[in-house]
């Protein structure tokens, strides 16, 4: 067998990207083919290095039909799963026969999708009486998995569609504390009521606690907001930095695949006389940074298949306010040195496509 560590990790690299395009939650037809053709040409390398593979190997070179006709494999690559439980419909079970085993799996799912519909159903109501929130929380209460942590439990699966269906919905924690901008030093009031001011521009105008006298009907912004050390979304757990339950979560992406460490998590709520209370939920954030003297890494040609990017380490942008909304996943943090300069590697978590 070969043992050239060059060729080992290039074709390594080109099956990574395959599986990456292949893996992704949407895909076009011509993804499908460079995917394809990625890990085939990937799997053709090891077996000219003499490498051991499977038959599996040779099956998956044969996947492009499935993806063009059945999509993204999300969709599908349960088949086998269902074709089993397909037999053991089939089977006597003890006695029982006529499919016992699957009709009780099968109740149980539907038990499952009408809950969820249910508590989206409830949860989406304006102004919801007190029974319908002693439902939703008797709900939850007796739901499997609990509601503490949602990690691959029942409770997640419904998290992840209760927020895909009202994407402003956040789960907060429930200790939080009440904080002055001004206290947080210069910049931080102004930075956050110019966020506030064009977030609540079509409701209010917002004026700033020191030129109360300047604009008539006009609401005041205090500068007081309520802060938080973490919050979910999607089940996704993001913390800010400043906080000590959130360090090990203040990194995160905006916009699909911009990284960036979180300072802050507000909340900021303007109570008004005669019309219902605005909400606001934001963070403050630092962007990565990055520059043309960055080097060039082996992965470059695949970099936006693999999600793998390179930043300046420690080299932050200046402090900016983002909506939570913004958020869409997690990522890996691999602090590197090249040629004496310190760098960060960022790799994606999820299978999100750009």
């Amino acid at each position: 067998m070969n043992r050239s560590l060059r060729r080992h990790y290039d074709t390594v690299v080109e099956f990574s990207a395959a599986v990456g395009i292949l893996a992704s939650r949407s895909i076009s037809p011509d993804e499908i083919r460079r995917g394809c053709a990625a890990i085939s040409r990937s799997f053709q390398s090891w077996a000219r290095m003499g490498c051991h593979l499977t038959p599996y190997f040779h099956l998956a070179m044969h996947m492009e039909p499935q993806f063009l006709k059945w999509g993204p494999c999300y969709g599908w690559w349960v088949f086998a799963y269902e074709r089993n439980n397909g037999w053991l419909g089939r089977t006597n079970h003890n006695g029982h026969s006529g499919g016992e085993l699957e009709a009780t799996m099968m109740r149980r799912w539907w038990k499952i999708i009408f809950v969820q519909d249910l508590l989206t159903h409830l949860e989406s109501l304006p102004d919801p009486p007190p029974e319908d929130l002693d439902s939703i929380d008797l709900l939850k209460k007796h739901l499997q998995g609990g509601t503490n942590e949602r990690g691959g439990t029942l409770q997640n699966y419904m998290a992840r569609m209760a927020a895909k269906n009202n994407p402003r919905q956040f789960d907060f924690p429930q200790t939080s504390r009440c904080i002055d901008l001004r206290t947080l030093g210069p910049g931080y009031y102004g930075l956050v009521f110019q966020h506030l001011k064009q977030l609540w521009k079509d409701d209010v105008a917002l004026v700033e606690d020191i030129n109360i006298h300047e604009h008539e009907g006009a609401e005041i912004f205090t500068g007081s907001v309520r802060s938080y050390s973490h919050m979910r979304i999607k089940s996704l757990r993001y913390g800010a930095a400043t906080a000590h339950r959130g360090k090990s979560v203040r990194y995160a992406y905006i916009n699909t695949r911009e990284p960036v460490e979180i300072q802050y998590i507000f909340q900021a709520e303007l109570q008004r006389e005669h019309a219902p209370s605005l909400l606001a939920h934001f963070a403050l954030i630092h962007k990565f940074r990055r520059g043309d003297d960055l080097p060039r890494f082996p992965w470059h040609l695949w970099a936006s298949d693999l999600g793998v990017e390179s930043w300046y380490a420690d080299d932050l942008g200046n402090l900016m306010v983002v909506s939570l909304q913004g958020f869409s996943g997690h990522l890996i943090l691999a602090p590197i040195t090249v040629t004496g300069r310190d760098i960060w590697i960022t790799v994606p978590y999820d299978h999100v496509r750009i």
